[in-house]
């Protein structure tokens, strides 16, 4: 069970319309020729948005962001990651413990802890007093909520180094919008405070933004003034607000320059084994990738187990050898039990067809498909995967230690290019491509 309601805002209803009755310059979804008339019923409206610490993957933070949801809230969030070392010591220092989710209404000067209490309070004092049934339930709602963030694995929770930025981030957005989730998972993990508004099915918000951007769910960076969608943010603005992106010191991807790479005797070959899986093809709009469920093999790098977590490509390839691009890289994320990261890149040529890319183009079509209709992240399960054509034991491999190639941009990652180029026909290229957002068809980190 999870808490559908966070879609809608309170008291929320729709009607279908034929599409002339709803001007152009309104926002509406619309469908064969006929619109969706919404409409919700809000109560008062805070003067000063309230102020709410918390972080991504707690179960009992996400009812309270759900409610915020339903009652339409602008909230100035203060995430609290672990280790965090700016906001969790505020909460202990204000409430006399570091306990999560900890609101503070600026408006009326009340200060508390408990999820239960929190939503009480905030459906009492701007909505109509009644709790929505599915964040009623106490224990029971709170297991629902942790369930629904088990595919997570965690993110949004430890601490990544960041520069803090003069004035609070941005974001329109809601929080079923799973583009949404991703951006605020790292804007919790950099610990940078922003304020949501609220975009629920039902907001006035969305034909606010809409005459603003043309659409809805975007990220605001005050320091710049850009406008961005979160499922499009753009290293410009990664360099912005993700320091480390534009200040790191062994940022990837590299131009591999043979004449200078030093042959290192001790390094073993590069062995992975993959055992068959339940895999779901997922599209972002930004990457096409594989997830893996636990236990689905791995890669030994000096002897530590690094298991798989997931693939995706990159067309081209982000990594160069001696100035040249190939046509398409394929990157194998593997996290260890520690949480090191390893991925091993495999960079292809055009030729003839690539065998792995052959066993999923059918579904690669079916996600194009899935996206053009519904444009949202689009997972396509693909069933039981025999992953052998991933398992291999390469003598020849360059390794370096560098960083992922999309923000927070986070370094120490073990790189392994494979010197072995593989090849990978047009009509394949075309179909990684095809479920991609337009404005990511290049998905390369230059």
């Amino acid at each position: 069970m999870v808490a559908l309601n966070e879609m809608h805002c309170s008291r929320y209803s729709v009607t279908v319309v034929p599409e002339k009755e709803i001007p152009s310059d309104q926002y509406a979804l619309g469908f064969a020729g006929f619109k969706l008339k919404e409409t919700s019923k809000l109560g008062p409206r805070p003067e000063k948005p309230i102020e709410i610490y918390e972080f991504e993957s707690c179960p009992f933070c996400r009812k309270v962001r759900e409610i915020v949801a339903v009652l339409d809230l602008d909230v100035l969030y203060y995430p609290c990651p672990r280790n965090g070392p700016n906001f969790r010591p505020k909460v202990a220092q204000m409430g006399g413990k570091q306990q999560f989710p900890y609101m503070v209404d600026p408006n009326t000067g009340v200060s508390m802890y408990e999820s239960d209490e929190i939503i009480k309070y905030l459906v009492g004092k701007y909505g109509d007093g009644n709790v929505p049934f599915l964040l009623s339930l106490g224990l029971l709602t709170t297991l629902s909520e942790g369930f629904a963030m088990i595919g997570r694995m965690g993110k949004g929770s430890s601490y990544t180094p960041s520069k803090l930025p003069p004035k609070p981030l941005e974001i329109w957005a809601y929080e079923a919008s799973p583009f949404c989730k991703v951006v605020r998972e790292l804007l919790v993990e950099l610990e940078l405070p922003h304020i949501l508004h609220s975009c629920a099915r039902g907001s006035p918000k969305r034909q606010i933004l809409y005459q603003r951007v043309g659409h809805f769910q975007s990220l605001v960076s005050p320091s710049s003034s850009l406008i961005l969608e979160p499922k499009a943010l753009t290293d410009g603005e990664a360099s912005t607000n993700f320091s480390t992106c534009s200040d790191g010191k062994s940022q990837s991807p590299i131009n591999i320059l043979k004449g200078k790479v030093v042959f290192n005797n001790t390094l073993k070959p590069l062995i992975s084994s993959y055992d068959s899986a339940n895999v779901t093809l997922v599209n972002n709009e930004f990457s096409v990738g594989l997830h893996y469920p636990e236990h689905s093999g791995g890669l030994i790098v000096d002897g530590k187990m690094y298991n798989l977590e997931q693939i995706h490509w990159h067309t081209p390839s982000e990594h160069q050898i001696n100035g040249l691009q190939y046509a398409a890289e394929l990157h194998l994320v593997h996290v260890s039990e520690d949480k090191n990261v390893s991925v091993v890149a495999v960079l292809f040529k055009y030729g003839p067809p690539d065998p792995l890319v052959a066993k999923i183009q059918n579904k690669l079509n079916e996600l194009a498909t899935y996206k053009a209709k519904r444009r949202e992240e689009a997972p396509i399960t693909i069933g039981y995967f025999h992953s052998k054509l991933l398992s291999k034991r390469a003598r020849k491999y360059y390794r370096y230690i560098g960083s992922f190639t999309t923000p927070p941009c986070s370094e120490n990652v073990v790189w392994h290019v494979l010197g072995k180029v593989r090849s990978i026909s047009r009509e394949q290229v075309e179909a990684l491509k095809a479920p991609l957002d337009k404005r990511c068809k290049n998905n390369a980190r230059p």
